[in-house]
């Protein structure tokens, strides 16, 4: 196996934190805050795993909402200090996601890739991705570990390659 294809793997197979346990309500029912972009998509990951470890799945049964907020039930960990667990982290795999849309992806995906101008020389990489709002922004930490914002639009990058693991800045934008 190379390691770029031992990399990939790897990197698939982490864990994404999709949620929270805010408080429990009793000994089996809590409150989980989603953090997906669509609160209720939480529900479909086939694995989850509360404080990373525990095997998880949330009931079948939606017992209340509040904006991202759901009243839930965890089926598979019974002989676990419940408490404990209080204000832990839900994840999933990163392999469990759905495929995205085209000219879409996920900020964890993002994260790292190598920044290159149009002619392919390094200027930096993915530092961090941020939503105030008014769409996507990425954070480049470049080689001289200046960290500068811009808009994550497609005349700003006009290639994206997670295969390559590099995204291509326009020249416009580094003209001093």
């Amino acid at each position: 196996m190379t390691q770029e294809k031992k990399s990939k793997e790897n990197k698939y197979n982490k864990l994404i934190c999709v949620g929270k346990l805010v408080k429990f309500l009793n000994k089996s029912k809590f409150q989980v805050k989603s953090y997906t972009e669509e609160p209720s998509s939480i529900k479909t990951y086939k694995n989850l795993y509360l404080s990373g470890k525990y095997s998880i799945k949330l009931s079948d049964q939606l017992k209340g909402k509040k904006g991202s907020h759901f009243i839930a039930e965890f089926n598979s960990i019974n002989d676990i200090d419940l408490s404990t667990l209080e204000d832990d982290y839900i994840y999933t795999r990163r392999s469990d996601f759905a495929v995205p849309e085209d000219d879409e992806y996920f900020i964890y995906d993002l994260i790292g890739l190598s920044v290159k101008d149009n002619n392919d020389l390094d200027i930096g990489t993915i530092n961090m991705v941020y939503n105030f709002g008014a769409g996507d922004i990425i954070e480049i930490k470049k080689e001289d570990g200046e960290l500068i914002m811009i808009p994550f639009t497609q005349e700003n990058f006009p290639e994206v390659s997670l295969n390559e693991a590099k995204i291509i800045i326009s020249n416009k934008l580094l003209i001093n």
